[in-house]
């Protein structure tokens, strides 16, 4: 799908060339190529290196403020209002977030993933949410909605100690 370049002059809107698209999608399948599989509870893999640096800085650099803290209920939908995406309008105006679209819709990192996964994407569409989870912010424990075919969580926070957060794997056996 065409997309109308950006009127924006915030310098997100001009960094990103028109390659990028590419070199992310080949950089990514090195990263899935080399990501690790575990397998208890279920097969998830761990990643590392996901999109070149210069990617990861201008998603980290885009101009979205964090929500306040509020009480989520331990649900993220509590939000669903303020919630982000890089759907057609920062698409429009920020090109890092089309080329990291293009990227992950590309044939080769779908098939990649496919293959990888052994999950069928066929009739499926890409989903980027951007979230900026800060002190305090926390899920209950759940599984994700069932038309969901493939969930991909990257990290991208340099603070300290931010190593040890993200997500945990549910195991129902516990």
């Amino acid at each position: 799908m065409p997309v109308a370049p950006s009127s924006g002059t915030s310098p997100i809107a001009t960094a990103v060339t028109t390659d990028d698209a590419d070199a992310v999608a080949r950089h990514f399948i090195r990263c899935l190529d080399n990501s690790r599989l575990n397998t208890h509870p279920y097969n998830h893999w761990l990643l590392g290196d996901a999109f070149p640096e210069p990617i990861c800085q201008q998603v980290v650099d885009l101009p979205f403020a964090p929500q306040q803290a509020i009480d989520t209920k331990g649900k993220r939908e509590t939000n669903n209002a303020s919630r982000t995406y890089f759907g057609a309008e920062n698409r429009r105006q920020f090109p890092v977030c089309q080329h990291l679209a293009q990227a992950l819709q590309s044939r080769a990192v779908t098939d990649r993933i496919q293959a990888l996964c052994n999950t069928d994407l066929t009739d499926s569409f890409l989903r980027i949410e951007y979230c900026q989870d800060t002190e305090g912010f926390w899920l209950e424990p759940h599984t994700d909605i069932g038309v969901k075919r493939f969930t991909m969580l990257i990290y991208l926070s340099r603070d300290p100690g931010s190593e040890n957060w993200g997500t945990d794997v549910l195991d129902a056996a516990c």
